[in-house]
């Protein structure tokens, strides 16, 4: 059971790989964060399946009515590393979940980014709207008939990126 909990981790570990690898290069990663959140989530479930519902850690119940067997049971979890295995994974899944939580905060920054700069953009068009809606302005229809189509174009591309 300890070794398919093992190879879960490692399949973790390479669908993770590439992350560090690309916010290195890119500066920014390509997932989104629904897909950082599947990824998280997969992590927990793997990190309890490890320390809560598996019988890894447990010791049997035989063994509780059955003092003979302890010592036979304690040297075949010693020849089989058990401990160190498990606190191996855990650690793992620790360098893991640190991963996700960097990129997850990154991500978050780059969306409230685009926020700030739409925000920017609303009160710079209502600005200039409110100076070409008085009556002193000269040219307000002009400046109308080209500022709305602006201000959609820019918004469709601060959509995009």
């Amino acid at each position: 059971k300890l070794f398919v909990c093992e190879l879960k981790v490692c399949e973790s570990l390479e669908m993770t790989r590439y992350l560090p690898r690309e916010l290195a290069k890119n500066g920014k990663i390509s997932c989104s964060k629904k897909q950082l959140n599947q990824l998280i989530g997969e992590l927990f479930v793997e990190q309890t399946e490890v320390n809560l519902f598996s019988t890894i850690l447990d010791t049997p119940d035989f063994l509780w009515e059955d003092d003979e067997y302890v010592p036979a049971y304690q040297y075949t979890r010693s020849y089989l590393e058990v401990d160190d295995r498990v606190a191996l994974l855990n650690s793992r899944l620790t360098v893991i979940r640190e991963l996700l939580d960097v990129l997850t905060a990154q991500v978050a920054d780059s969306n409230s980014t685009r926020l700030e700069w739409i925000i920017i953009w609303l009160i710079s068009i209502e600005i200039v709207m409110g100076i070409a809606s008085n009556p002193l302005f000269a040219g307000k229809k002009l400046v109308t008939a080209m500022l709305v189509p602006t201000a959609i174009f820019l918004f469709k591309k601060m959509d995009k990126t």
